[in-house]
């Protein structure tokens, strides 16, 4: 682990400009060593990052830093954290990716919700752009079985052919219950 006044003297050897030490200084002053990490105690984003206003226009923290020390971030890449903090700012912690890269490390590390809970995903009629409930898919099944046809029920309901089709298929719309079992787990694996 590198100290920060280390690292500011390791940016004055590699000819850092004085913009450049500024905004570190910048950033620094507002840094809480938590372990290997450069925690920012300042202002975060609603996500939890570290954000600092400079020239009128928010910025992220770990971006600027990142900047700072690195030079600019490649075109799109994204700043990762190695430590999965995101109020670190410690530049040995930063490194560049690409959006996909981030998503793996996130997914290799266990921190995608849907790894953590699956139960706790919006589906069905709770997911915010839901057009249909429970009900309203319990009666689809119930006319297409009586001979309804899937494009009448799209047009009634509001929804597409396929979404029809996929209900139908029983692709779409597993949880119908208000217990929100699958009717798979209840009837065995298909």
């Amino acid at each position: 682990m590198i100290s920060v006044t280390i690292y500011r003297v390791k940016l004055v050897e590699f000819g850092a400009c004085s913009r450049g030490l500024e905004l570190f200084d910048a950033i620094a002053a507002r840094v809480r060593m938590a372990g290997a990490c450069w925690e920012w105690t300042g202002a975060t984003s609603g996500s939890g990052y570290g954000r600092i206003k400079r020239s009128a226009k928010n910025h992220q923290v770990h971006r600027l830093m990142y900047e700072t020390c690195y030079g600019p971030i490649p075109l799109g890449m994204v700043v990762c954290h190695r430590c999965d903090n995101r109020l670190c700012v410690s530049p040995e912690h930063l490194f560049a990716g690409t959006a996909s890269d981030n998503m793996r490390d996130c997914a290799s590390k266990g921190r995608l919700m849907a790894q953590k809970d699956p139960s706790r995903l919006p589906h069905g009629e709770t997911h915010k752009h839901a057009r249909l409930t429970h009900a309203d898919v319990e009666m689809i099944r119930a006319l297409l079985t009586s001979g309804a046809s899937a494009r009448g029920l799209a047009r009634e309901y509001g929804v597409s052919d396929r979404t029809i089709r996929n209900i139908r298929d029983r692709r779409k719309w597993r949880r119908t219950s208000a217990t929100g079992y699958l009717e798979r787990d209840a009837e065995g694996a298909q």
